[in-house]
């Protein structure tokens, strides 16, 4: 196979291990209720540390995660825009903060505690 086609499959891995990532957490994450923001970190930022292709992955699955759930929040099961879409932009700023926490090469198990500070802050 040549280097081209095996970069391919390679980046088609890393995202695989991603999204692979994304579901275990969305797993733990409802285990343990009420600490979705802190499992929306985690997961961008084990994403983020695989790579340029895990880290892209972690912003799709982000962002069309809360599309999706804007979408069927607010028109299927008729919730109030405002806090629906506040919600969303919260999970956002979590999951910002994990890739960013990856970036600087930040251990995910041990400096994600800190995910909810970004709360205390009015939204934008």
């Amino acid at each position: 196979m040549t280097d081209a086609a095996n970069a391919v499959l390679d980046s088609f891995a890393e995202a695989k291990q991603a999204y692979d990532i994304f579901v275990e957490k969305k797993s733990e994450m409802e285990q343990y209720r009420g600490y979705d923001k802190y499992y929306h970190a985690k997961a961008n930022c084990e994403a983020t540390e695989l790579g340029t292709i895990g880290e892209l992955s972690a912003m799709i699955c982000s962002v069309a995660k809360e599309i999706r759930d804007l979408l069927v929040k607010v028109y299927l099961e008729k919730k109030e825009f405002i806090s629906i879409w506040q919600d969303c932009m919260r999970d956002l700023k979590a999951d910002w903060y994990g890739i960013q926490q990856a970036k600087e090469q930040i251990d995910s198990e041990k400096n994600l505690e800190g995910v909810y500070d970004i709360f205390k802050k009015k939204i934008d």
